[in-house]
């Protein structure tokens, strides 16, 4: 037991500077504002746009949809930006340099998913943020009393704040797999956006089960054929607890060559 809690000691240790350096290279890029500015935009113009042509804004069938439609964005952009973040040292040759660091590309791999799971929380922030903004200033201007600490919206944030991280880490394990950044940042939005809603609408028995689907049950999805919210969450949970064991182990046989 003493020898356990040593080597998770040394473990957090030596992935300690790993950390603060990911969290460097990731908040230090353009692309990563760029990505996060396009979450918030994305959120209130999809969020807008439903309250917009909703026919009773203060019903609680619209206080779902607008939920959903404005934290849809950030499931998507979190999953990109982790394929972006973890496929970027290969695609402008840091990788090499931060070998010379630490030779442990799975540390590495360790480091990138600590770093993209507070990211990742931080694009849950910007949609319910987005979300909560649209009620209250369509609310503002129309005059019709939007319930914002109902059950609906409470449910709604709280599944973001989980999915969002969640769906972070997939896209790092995407971008640690396949290195190749258009590839990997490509293989995310057609798997979210070609591969996966023909199989809800199809196959809902399959489709429910899916990553992408799972992260919409979370955040208390109106559409009847996906899982309940705490089963959606708790099998994204599941799916991204195998995606980051299986990555982190083809990670190593690479350290071991």
């Amino acid at each position: 037991m003493g020898m356990t809690a040593v080597a998770v000691r040394s473990t957090h240790e030596r992935l300690r500077p790993l950390v603060q350096a990911e969290r460097l290279a990731v908040w230090s890029t353009p692309t990563a504002r760029v990505l996060l500015l396009g979450s918030a935009v994305m959120a209130v113009v999809t969020g807008s746009a439903n309250l917009a042509t909703a026919s009773d804004a203060g019903s609680v069938e619209t206080l779902q949809l607008t939920m959903h439609a404005a934290t849809v964005p950030a499931l998507l952009f979190a999953a990109v930006a982790g394929a972006y973040a973890s496929s970027s040292d290969h695609r402008y040759g840091t990788i090499d340099q931060q070998l010379l660091t630490d030779p442990s590309r799975r540390r590495w791999f360790l480091a990138k998913a600590q770093v993209m799971l507070l990211v990742g929380l931080s694009y849950g922030v910007v949609g319910m943020v987005a979300a909560v903004a649209d009620l209250v200033g369509y609310g503002a201007v129309t005059g019709n009393e939007m319930d914002l600490v109902s059950p609906t919206v409470a449910r709604a944030l709280v599944g973001v704040g989980i999915a969002t991280p969640l769906n972070a880490l997939l896209g790092v394990c995407v971008g640690s797999l396949m290195r190749n950044q258009p590839v990997a940042i490509g293989t995310v939005l057609v798997w979210l956006l070609v591969i996966e809603p023909p199989l809800i609408l199809g196959m809902p028995d399959v489709g429910r089960w899916l990553p992408g689907p799972a992260g919409l049950a979370a955040t208390s999805s109106p559409d009847p054929s996906l899982l309940s919210p705490v089963v959606g969450a708790l099998v994204l949970l599941i799916e991204t607890a195998v995606a980051l064991v299986v990555t982190s182990r083809v990670i190593a046989r690479m350290d071991a060559r």
